[in-house]
């Protein structure tokens, strides 16, 4: 069975619901051949946390693309890899990355949350991803946010230090909404105590 979009004919890859060119869920994974290697858990973190030093990166990338009423709705873009590290207690493979995730929903008077870059709070395992959110509207920093150094995933002997490396313009931007904020919650705190 074949999906029809437009001039391209595609093959039905999935044994779930139907998509149609107005509602669908697309995922797509471009994995370094390492990272495709189904390993268990030790073996796994013996050969990740060794590719470093042998200059090798097992890069991922990861996008999902959610059209819904014939319109994009969501995206999500990840890119990221396992390294080794230590989080409290806990030594092993962390990962390290960066998502973009981009979204219709919006609040068009409160354009405060329309580009925001930040660590996600999550529980369980430890992670080092840095998140960007942002609104799909024709002034968006669209470009400020996809800026990704493709050195980190195709270079041999090329390991990005940080996110400073990995998505400048991102982590810029992040740096100034932690100060902002940070200047803002000291604001407050010396109004309280007055």
């Amino acid at each position: 069975m074949n999906i029809q979009l437009g001039d391209l004919n595609l093959p039905l890859v999935q044994t779930g619901p139907l998509c149609t060119a107005q509602d669908c869920t697309f995922d797509i994974w471009i994995k370094a051949r390492l990272a495709r290697l189904p390993l268990p858990g030790w073996a796994a973190e013996a050969l990740y946390a060794t590719l470093p030093y042998l200059g090798i990166r097992a890069w991922v990338i990861y996008a999902r693309f959610e059209v819904r009423g014939g319109k994009l709705d969501r995206s999500r873009t990840t890119v990221g890899e396992l390294r080794h590290g230590t989080s409290g207690p806990y030594e092993g493979l962390i990962p390290f990355g960066y998502e973009v995730v981009s979204t219709a929903d919006f609040d068009p008077v409160d354009r405060s949350y329309d580009y925001d870059v930040g660590f996600p709070h999550i529980t369980g395992p430890p992670s080092n991803v840095l998140s960007a959110r942002i609104a799909h509207r024709l002034d968006a920093p669209m470009q400020r946010a996809f800026d990704i150094d493709l050195r980190c995933l195709t270079a041999a002997f090329h390991s990005c230090s940080g996110f400073g490396e990995l998505v400048p313009s991102a982590w810029s931007d992040y740096l100034v909404q932690k100060a902002e904020s940070e200047k803002a919650y000291r604001e407050q705190d010396r109004l309280r105590r007055q």
